[in-house]
């Protein structure tokens, strides 16, 4: 009974982890989990004869092909998902073999699916938490599979009655008859096929590390249904299209500052540039290119390409950004990238609009970037006087038709104000002071955007502030332009990077000073970034703090699993090389420091101590041998006081072992056709004065280790003074002639 219990947990415990590994994925959430937790109950109590479901096989078949047909339907027409739908038939197909009597066909159908399920997971998702669903399911199915094999066999040697049909009752009570099977799944058992398994694993980290990377898929094509694309980064973006982009809060980079040494604060927040856009039509925004160049590459793992004006690293921001994906076409960086270096497919730099596009190689969506963050002072950007150039006057100063008031509201806020720095704060103040921010932003006229929220409704997000800055700039002669990209995030204090997500999209302006480029301006106010628009992750609490610490678990496994590739295999050779060769030379050196001390010992002993020395090696001997007998006393007279006490069967194995020892010395060796019992007969005829001796160790021999009697300490002093009669006696014993 026992045993068809273990064989039941371990096949319903493999069937749940393939179901735990499906809720890892974004696809599969707390409904799904209800609805697995369900069929495992209900099966449960199938297996176990308490229910029963009254449907015939024909009902299953045919439910079967209409779910296949809606499956089909689902890939092909409405969610075109064919992992999914491939996932949902499995899940449904196991489902009705859980559901139904099942023989050990039945089960090994079930594990096939269970482990289909694991593997196609492993394309759905990249979260760290699929490690440790397939380490459950490989500890679980190393169980299911040895009691499945164990039950088959049984059934085929020691219940032949079995294989004419029988009912679960039955078989249960058939396993019951057979007392033996209680005694084979112990806890033994379960902890090491765990140990068994994790050092499999082991193994597999080793290979893993070893083999060679591959930049092609053989199976699967990348990305597809599951690359996350960021909303809102497009050559045309739409004024009123931003609303719901704070709403989702999936990660989508991860920026490590190396030279930000820890406790060290940044002067201002950092904004990861997407794209500028010149052009504005009333509606939307675009990025017309107008110098775009294709910087080649020509390495292939390490491409360093510089674009800006500086190629001095040392003076530069570097960034290690980490994407969640290769879906982008856009190089983010703070402020002015000056030079990145990546694995990219292609890159394009416009000189112009500062945009960098992007190929990035789908198997490692990461780069780094240096940017120039440097801000003029205040003073400095006040008395900029230089005239601007012809080719930024033609592109950064394009407005549409513009209603009067938008224009009369301009030279208002400009009044008595020449000075394009004094202009730019002005309008962020007037903007700040009069506007409110929300993310609920409604039309309720057939205005344009931008002369609804200046005029009507006076509320909207940043896309709305830096739209209104950049045109209210512009229609007062200041060439400006509105950016697009990530506002700074969050930081992770136990990875140390910054976190940012969706929620993060952010849109702000750019103003021209001929002396010193582009200059950032961030018209949107503070409470954008206050606590009333604060998610989950940014607050300061417990369960805060665990998201950040699995957030860095999972860059983790991004970076060294995911993303684990030829080149860091190649600096994990060189590394062990470097650590090998160190390690030799720390060895070597050990050897002849202790080579040389022992020279120097020997040489400056006199003849006198040498021989002292080799007297006292016989007097050492002989105290070792005097430890050795008092430890064994205290041993047999106090075993609690032993660190390992032997068990009895041992012991009196050891005892045996020592009686043989004592007569095969004097030539009565115990042959291995002889039995303890007829070598007893055999003293016992040729040496009578042992036989007692002999006789009572020889009893107690085979009470212990073949009818599971306990030695008592009362015996065991017994047999060791037996043993010491015994040795006494032994120069009695006459020699074998033969």
């Amino acid at each position: 009974m026992q045993f068809i219990f273990y064989f039941r947990l371990s096949s319903y415990l493999l069937i749940g982890s393939g179901f735990l590994a499906l809720l890892v994925t974004e696809d599969y959430g707390l409904f799904s989990a209800i609805i697995f937790a369900a069929i495992l109950a209900i099966g449960w109590q199938i297996d176990r004869g308490t229910w029963h479901i009254p449907v015939s096989p024909l009902f299953w078949n045919l439910a079967t092909m209409v779910f296949l047909l809606v499956s089909l339907a689902d890939v092909l027409f409405w969610r075109r998902m064919g992992a999914v739908g491939l996932v949902n038939f499995l899940v449904f197909l196991q489902m009705t073999k859980i559901f139904a009597p099942k023989h050990n066909h039945d089960y090994i159908i079930i594990y096939v699916i269970s482990f289909f399920l694991l593997l196609i997971t492993s394309i759905m998702t990249f979260s760290v938490l699929f490690a440790l669903s397939c380490i459950l399911f490989a500890v679980t199915a190393t169980w299911a599979l040895i009691i499945f094999n164990m039950k088959q066999e049984i059934e085929a040697h020691l219940l032949p009655a079995s294989k004419t049909g029988v009912s679960n009752g039955q078989l249960e009570e058939a396993y019951s008859n057979l007392p033996i099977l209680s005694s084979v799944l112990t806890g033994k058992f379960f902890v090491g096929t765990f140990g068994v398994t994790m050092a499999s694993f082991v193994v597999s980290l080793a290979v893993f590390v070893i083999l060679p990377r591959f930049r092609e898929g053989m199976l699967f094509r990348y990305g597809s249904e599951f690359s996350q694309r960021v909303s809102g980064f497009s050559e045309e973006v739409a004024l009123d299209s931003f609303g719901v982009i704070r709403l989702d809060h999936r990660p989508v980079m991860r920026v490590s500052l190396p030279q930000i040494e820890e406790g060290q604060t940044l002067p201002f927040r950092l904004y990861w540039k997407g794209l500028s856009y010149n052009h504005y039509d009333g509606f939307r925004w675009r990025a017309d290119p107008q110098h775009k160049r294709h910087i080649r590459l020509t390495r292939e793992y390490e491409q360093v390409a510089w674009f800006g004006l500086s190629d001095d690293k040392s003076k530069l921001l570097e960034q290690r950004i980490e994407l969640s994906s290769s879906g982008y076409e856009v190089l983010f960086a703070a402020h002015a990238a000056q030079g990145t270096e990546g694995r990219f497919l292609g890159l394009y730099y416009d000189k112009l609009t500062g945009n960098t596009q992007v190929i990035y190689n789908p198997y490692s969506p990461n780069y780094t970037v240096y940017s120039d963050i440097s801000r003029p002072a205040a003073e400095t950007l006040e008395q900029d006087s230089r005239e601007y150039p012809e080719e930024i006057l033609a592109w950064y100063l394009q407005t549409p038709e513009l209603p009067e008031r938008i224009l009369g509201l301009a030279h208002e806020i400009g009044t008595d104000l020449r000075n394009p720095y004094r202009l730019a704060l002005a309008i962020q103040k007037y903007l700040d002071q009069n506007y409110a921010y929300s993310l609920d932003v409604r039309r309720s006229t057939d205005m344009t955007p931008l002369e609804d929220f200046l005029f009507v409704n006076k509320t909207g997000h940043c896309e709305y502030y830096a739209t209104s800055m950049a045109i209210l700039l512009r229609v007062l002669g200041v060439p400006a332009r509105v950016v697009n990209g990530f506002a700074q995030g969050r930081w992770n204090e136990y990875g140390r990077f910054f976190t940012v997500r969706q929620s993060d999209a952010h849109a702000w302006v750019e103003v021209y000073f001929p002396s010193h480029g582009w200059v950032v301006f961030d018209p949107t106010p503070a409470a954008a970034f206050g606590d009333t628009y604060q998610q989950f992750v940014e607050q300061r609490n417990f369960l805060a703090n665990v998201y950040r610490y699995s957030e860095y678990l999972r860059a983790k496994w991004n970076r060294y699993v995911i993303d684990f590739s030829a080149l860091d295999q190649a600096d994990l050779a060189v590394r062990a090389f470097r650590a090998s060769r160190s390690a030799r030379r720390n060895i070597s050196g050990r050897l002849r420091q202790l080579k040389d001390g022992v020279h120097q010992v020997f040489s400056s002993l006199a003849a006198l101590d040498l021989w002292t020395i080799l007297g006292a090696i016989p007097v050492i001997a002989f105290g070792v041998y005097l430890v050795h007998r008092t430890l064994r006393y205290i041993r047999l007279k106090l075993p609690v006081l032993a660190k390992r006490p032997r068990s009895a069967r041992k012991q009196i194995l050891l005892f045996y072992q020592r009686m043989l020892h004592i007569f095969a010395r004097k030539g009565m060796p115990k042959h291995a056709a002889v039995t303890p019992g007829e070598f007893a007969c055999m003293i016992d005829r040729q040496y009578p004065d042992y036989s007692r001796d002999v006789q009572y160790i020889t009893d107690l021999y085979y009470a212990v280790r073949y009818g599971q009697h306990q030695l008592q300490q009362e015996e065991l002093l017994s047999v060791e003074n037996k043993l010491r009669e015994i040795r006494r006696k032994q120069h009695n014993l006459p020699l074998d002639e033969s």
